[in-house]
């Protein structure tokens, strides 16, 4: 097989990016050819109950001594060359369910051949890289962990940490055993704790206290945004490992100790042992891609854990692909015997070991099956959910009340995730808690108070709790009326509000262009880039949802009014208000277009995607016809391979790339922008005019087969938050968003309906 480095979708996987993270916010990102082009780039950023971060561990330095040469698997950017030429070495990059890289020498000798692979502890900050060696024989590694140690939005200028104290304890706990190596910066006491994994019978490893620092790392993709792009690396020590054929070696990363028993090293090891298991058990069950190097040759720990779980089919312990070995084959693979012996045996045994390179893809074929696309989606969507609440966006997003609400449908116990309701119903009460004046916080930033400056984002929690509604017992439905009745009771009366309800019964922004209270949100020196005051589409459309269904949960409880300490509806009160606010809804809908917002008796006509929003909600507030005409203005206007533009490219406003300087990116983040959670109101929005099944099912699998098609060939790991308004070929912004996601996981939900 002729390889080629630098071609076909080994190239394009380059410049994809591959995502962990655990349940504390945490996260390992990197790009498939593991240069770190974002400040956020690494194997281990560590995440906290109050949402604070610490970028802890950048990369490692990779040497592999072999057949009397050398090469490097790691490359860094430098402000004027890539260095060392790891890069060169890849053979192919894997983007789910872990990340996973093959390397090979240089022209490519299929004689050589090294798995590097990267796990994250579901309920830790701990991240495991492992190295397996399916060469035809022994390798020597040298490791060198590099230390970023800071806040996660910050860098280590030059030269800040030439000559900082710190730390470094290195602990040995006896024979063929794991090795602990501790490291803290005196300057912000942050800390990092290594432990060197072997696998079953593999020889300890060397460690030499050896410092180095790295100096002038460069951030690409920071600086093409205008932020400041370099920063210096610490290096500590090295670690040394021979890795005989077959054998697996790790080095698992951690925020805090894992607490050893020194008096019973066997006692200590079951600890460390368990975390580490702990680790792979949470990838065991997930399929492979189709040519993955686990098909043919698993490592010990993967088979000691996979015994439990023969019988799933999607696991990687399936192994009925052509071509690839059986059990017992993999159990000679990986025998641990001695190196003459192995030597003699290279014949026969490193044929089987060439089934690895025998079967490796170049070609953009699907490497994920329709069903196992979906568990990866699965487990994609489950990037974001943290204890109570979910992640807007990795890297740099928190929690947004907003996102939160419109993600929380996928997280619904009627849409394949979650069993029952406690999570979501968790969300809702943890959100409700924090209401202020009926406002749910628009943004909960690291340990810092709420921001309440929105106006939809608690409609969208009334729409949640009326999704979750079926599945709740009786006192628990109860308890959400209350949350429903004192956003209302606010939303009906409160003054003090920067919106109000109008005499048509329509919900107003006042006239302030520092208010971006929408989500299209963005506020440039004081002045909001898209303003939405007055009345706009998407808000009314649910507040109209809101008072249907205000009223049908009122009657399943049997009652007659809502009332707070201050204000008071009557039943009756309330199926008036939502007749006025039907009537008002027509007021949109001007000369065969769906207009933006209302205000001051004008109507501004601007094609933009919240017209969609509305239309796509349960409750419709207008006709057939009309939906059909919304339906035909979003499909010509604005409707992309990736999501819908946030304005019509006709529009003298609009900006066709998302590109450049903090202030060029936001003047075009809603004036054209591309944004794929639009996809699953667009999608709704399709059901609603489509009678045929089989027309409907097209036309959705037509919306979202780039991003189908991105999963199913191994390009993509998540769905970025943006895509260019003209030509959205790359994406943008955030490179894994929630709601982006969301809305593929629903839609392909929404298709499952239409077989």
């Amino acid at each position: 097989m002729d390889i080629r480095f630098f071609d076909g979708p080994l190239y394009e996987n380059f410049y994809n990016e591959w995502i962990l993270t655990n349940y504390k916010g945490g996260f390992a990102l990197g790009f498939g050819n593991l240069i770190n082009e974002r400040k956020y780039d690494g194997v281990l950023t560590a995440g906290e109950k109050d949402l604070t971060r610490n970028h802890l561990v950048s990369s490692i330095e990779e040497k592999v001594f072999i057949n009397n040469s050398s090469f490097y698997l790691d490359s860094n950017n430098y402000l004027d060359l890539i260095y060392p030429y790891g890069y060169r070495h890849l053979v192919k990059s894997y983007m789910r369910p872990f990340p996973s890289f093959l390397y090979s020498s240089y022209p490519f000798d299929p004689n050589i051949l090294i798995l590097k692979s990267i796990f994250m502890h579901p309920d830790k900050n701990v991240s495991v890289v492992c190295y397996t060696n399916l060469s035809y024989q022994t390798i020597s590694l040298e490791l060198r962990p590099k230390y970023s140690c800071r806040f996660y939005h910050a860098l280590n200028s030059p030269g800040t940490i030439d000559n900082i104290n710190y730390i470094l304890d290195i602990n040995y706990f006896g024979n063929n055993a794991e090795e602990e190596i501790y490291f803290r910066r005196l300057d912000n006491d942050i800390e990092v704790f290594c432990y060197v994994i072997p696998d079953k019978n593999v020889l300890p490893s060397k460690i030499l206290d050896y410092k180095v620092i790295y100096h002038n790392i460069y951030y690409t993709r920071e600086a093409e945004k205008g932020y400041d792009a370099i920063e210096d690396l610490f290096s500590p020590y090295i670690v040394y490992k021979n890795l005989k054929i077959g054998e697996t070696f790790s080095l698992l990363f951690s925020d805090c100790k894992i607490e050893v028993n020194k008096s019973n090293i066997d006692s200590s090891l079951d600890n460390l042992c368990n975390i580490t298991k702990n680790t792979f058990n949470s990838y065991i069950t997930l399929p492979l891609a189709l040519d993955h190097p686990f098909k043919i040759h698993l490592p010990e720990f993967f088979k000691d854990n996979l015994k439990n779980n023969e019988e799933n089919s999607n696991s990687m312990y399936n192994n009925n692909q052509k071509n690839l070995l059986d059990k017992n084959d993999m159990d000679n693979l990986s025998s641990t015997k001695n190196i003459d012996d192995l030597e003699k045996e290279k014949t026969t045994n490193y044929t089987d070991y060439n089934k690895i390179y025998s079967t490796i893809n170049f070609e953009d074929i699907d490497l994920y099956s329709y069903e196992e696309y979906r568990e990866i989606l699965k487990l994609a969507m489950l990037d974001f959910k943290i204890d109570n609440d979910i992640i807007a966006g990795y890297p740099w997003f928190t929690c947004w009340g907003r996102d939160t609400m419109i993600t929380l449908e996928a997280f619904l116990p009627s849409s394949g995730i979650e069993k029952d309701f406690s999570f979501a119903y968790n969300i809702l009460i943890n959100y409700s808690s924090r209401i202020k004046d009926g406002i749910i916080p628009n943004a909960i930033f690291e340990n810092s108070k709420p921001i309440y400056n929105t106006i939809d984002a608690s409609l969208w929690l009334i729409m949640r709790a009326y999704d979750l509604w079926p599945f709740l017992p009786k006192n628990k439905r109860r308890e959400l009326f209350n949350i429903i009745s004192e956003i209302v009771l606010n939303y009906y009366f409160n003054r003090s509000l920067p919106f109000f309800r109008g005499e048509d019964g329509l919900l107003q922004i006042k006239k302030d262009d520092s208010q971006a209270l929408t989500w299209m949100d963005v506020v440039i020196n004081g002045k909001a880039v898209t303003p939405r005051y007055g009345a706009p589409i998407e808000v009314n459309g649910l507040w109209y949802n809101t008072f249907c269904i205000l009223e049908k949960i009122m009657d399943d409880l049997k009652l007659k009014n809502i009332k707070n300490s201050s204000y008071h509806l009557h039943l009756d009160q309330i199926i008036e208000e939502k007749d006025k606010i039907i009537a008002s809804m027509q007021n949109f809908y001007v000369d065969g277009i769906w207009i933006d917002r209302l205000y001051d008796q004008l109507s501004y006509n601007e094609i933009r995607p919240n017209f969609v929003i509305a239309l796509g909600l349960p409750f419709d507030f207008t006709s057939s016809d009309k939906l059909e005409k919304g339906y035909e203005l979003a499909k010509n206007e604005l409707l992309t391979p990736y999501g819908l533009r946030t304005l019509s490219s006709k529009s003298p406003l609009f900006k066709k790339k998302y590109v450049g300087s903090q202030l060029a990116r936001d003047m075009a983040y809603h004036q054209g922008t591309v944004w794929p959670w639009l996809l699953l109101p667009y999608c709704k929005l399709v059901l609603k005019v489509t009678k045929e099944k089989a027309v409907c099912k097209k036309e959705l699998e037509d919306c979202i087969f780039r991003l189908r098609n991105g999963f199913i060939k191994n390009h993509k790991a998540s769905v970025a938050e943006v895509w260019d308004g003209m030509d959205p070929h790359l994406s943008k912004g955030c490179p894994a968003q929630a709601w982006s996601v969301a809305a593929l996981y629903l839609i392909e939900r929404l298709i499952d309906k239409l077989k």
